[in-house]
């Protein structure tokens, strides 16, 4: 199905099959509603492929990718695969491409001595066969932009005047943003084959997918590292590289953030500890005070 060229405001349907979109010369943006399509991939540029709703399933050469709600895939360059949505309800999705002389525009803006393009090989990775192909949660720079662009989509109020250059330079500026945290990433597993580096990273990504889902748990590291595929040293080791805390501190730092939250919203310390999944009060008032360098009772006290 090809997209519908339109002018009136992007828009996602629950029955309807639809495929819209806008060309801004090299940039594109698609939105589709559909819930049964089976379609070949050819990528150019920096795509992303965003779903509101629903389930994608893409492959693309050896790798395949499932993007569900909430996640983008990430391509860049020349790709080719296909790409297949098949469910009772509609899969309501994002695509979008950003051409790579815009992405070159903002790393040349940014390749200074003292910048993050400092080092060329930082640079190249965006352009070779080391990018990391790869599918993203929204918490991060491209995700904000994401979140703001698919709730726009859904009450009906984007057009094409909304969208500009500005729009897709902004895109391109988030990519090579979030971009520059992966490639340190990457370099922090200590295995030199490109590949490998890879296919370890998106083991633990999904291992770390597992803790946002059910920090507030009784989840331990053997349980995440086997939904990794990963023995349970090796996926500590690798997630401490990667993400400079170990699992257990991150999985505290979400319990704890999280917990900083539903006290400012007035709820109970008791209730507090207990949603978030600490064992006692005791246990959750010290690692309160650790981090925030005052108790839960008297940070709740100073918010009335």
């Amino acid at each position: 199905m090809r997209p519908e060229t339109v002018l009136s405001p992007l828009q996602f349907s629950d029955n309807d099959q639809k495929h819209q979109g806008y060309n801004f010369g090299e940039n594109k943006i698609n939105v589709s509603s559909l819930n049964h399509f089976s379609s070949p991939v050819q990528g150019e540029g920096f795509a992303i492929k965003f779903v509101q709703e629903g389930t994608e399933r893409y492959s693309i050469h050896d790798n395949s990718f499932d993007v569900s709600a909430g996640h983008y895939l990430l391509l860049n360059g020349e790709k080719s695969g296909t790409v297949e949505i098949d469910g009772s309800a509609n899969t309501k999705g994002i695509c979008i491409t950003v051409s790579s002389s815009m992405v070159e525009e903002v790393v040349s803006f940014k390749r200074m001595p003292e910048g993050p393009f400092s080092n060329p090989s930082l640079s190249g990775f965006l352009y070779t066969s080391d990018f990391l192909d790869n599918c993203y949660d929204l918490n991060n720079q491209t995700g904000k932009i994401l979140q703001s662009l698919s709730q726009r989509v859904v009450s009906e109020s984007m057009t094409k005047d909304d969208l500009s250059e500005e729009f897709f330079l902004g895109l391109a500026e988030a990519i090579v943003e979030d971009q520059v945290k992966v490639y340190r990433q990457l370099q922090n597993i200590p295995v030199l084959r490109s590949s490998a580096k890879k296919d370890l990273f998106r083991r633990v990504q999904k291992g770390k997918e597992l803790i946002d889902e059910c920090f507030c748990t009784q989840i331990n590291t053997e349980q995440i590292a086997q939904h990794a595929t990963l023995s349970q040293f090796h996926f500590f080791r690798l997630f401490k590289s990667i993400y400079q805390l170990s699992p257990y501190q991150y999985i505290l730092n979400k319990r704890l953030d999280l917990a900083k939250s539903l006290l400012l919203e007035s709820e109970t310390v008791s209730n507090t500890a207990l949603e978030t999944g600490f064992s006692d009060v005791h246990s959750f008032s010290k690692a309160f005070k650790k981090k925030f360098g005052i108790s839960p009772r008297q940070f709740s006290t100073d918010q009335k």
